[in-house]
């Protein structure tokens, strides 16, 4: 047995808690899964293996609600950072209409990287090279873009590495929790799908008690 959209996870640990009770409470089915390799070490097996999956799977929850956290800070800062940007970019356009090379020089001669990390780097290099050059400071702020508006700017740049750095973390726990997640489901699936085929043969005279392991299965 799996799981599918119709058996959810939940569904499935449930029935496997449950048939692994069914053996440990009721004698009967108890010496008849014994006699196949079922006894109360090898069903302990099972339940640890049930608790297993179900541990993985508050950990995997905890990890995605810290990844989404972490994914809307990051997208808040980086939202605003490029409303800034791509202002600041406008007026210097004009500023420099008539000046190709300062275009060039400020990185602003072709559209905005879509890629975040190049993005990220003509971000960077436009804050830069403006704030340490006076002729290009004086000519910017011709056009209504001031010292303090660019300083501003350029100082939401940790805040805005900080959280992808954040991001890009709470990303790869994430991915690792599932990874651990589906590998104690695996484990459990194939625990369960060999103890229900032993159950199949255990009880195949005793409909009622098999029925007690199997049942939804």
């Amino acid at each position: 047995m799996s799981t599918s959209l119709k058996d959810s996870q939940a569904n499935f640990i449930l029935k496997s808690r449950v048939a692994l009770t069914n053996v440990e409470t009721q004698p009967e089915i108890a010496a008849e899964m014994a006699e196949l390799g079922y006894d109360a070490p090898k069903i302990s097996e099972g339940k640890s293996l049930i608790a297993n999956v179900e541990a993985a799977l508050n950990l995997q929850q905890d990890e995605k609600g810290e990844e989404s956290a972490a994914s809307a800070a990051f997208k808040e800062i980086r939202l605003k950072v490029s409303a800034l940007f791509r202002a600041h970019r406008k007026k210097a356009l004009f500023a420099f209409l008539d000046d190709p090379d300062a275009v060039k020089d400020l990185g602003i001669n072709v559209s905005p990287a879509t890629v975040y990390a190049d993005w990220r780097n003509e971000v960077g290099h436009f804050y830069d090279t403006l704030l340490t050059n006076e002729a290009y400071l004086q000519s910017v702020n011709q056009v209504k873009l001031t010292t303090d508006e660019l300083t501003a700017a350029k100082e939401l740049l940790p805040s805005m590495d900080a959280a992808y750095s954040e991001y890009y973390r709470e990303t790869g726990e994430s991915q690792e929790a599932t990874r651990k997640k589906d590998e104690a489901l695996h484990a459990l699936e194939t625990y369960m799908r060999r103890f229900w085929r032993a159950a199949d043969i255990a009880l195949e005279d005793k409909p009622q008690l098999k029925e007690a392991l199997m049942k939804g299965v």
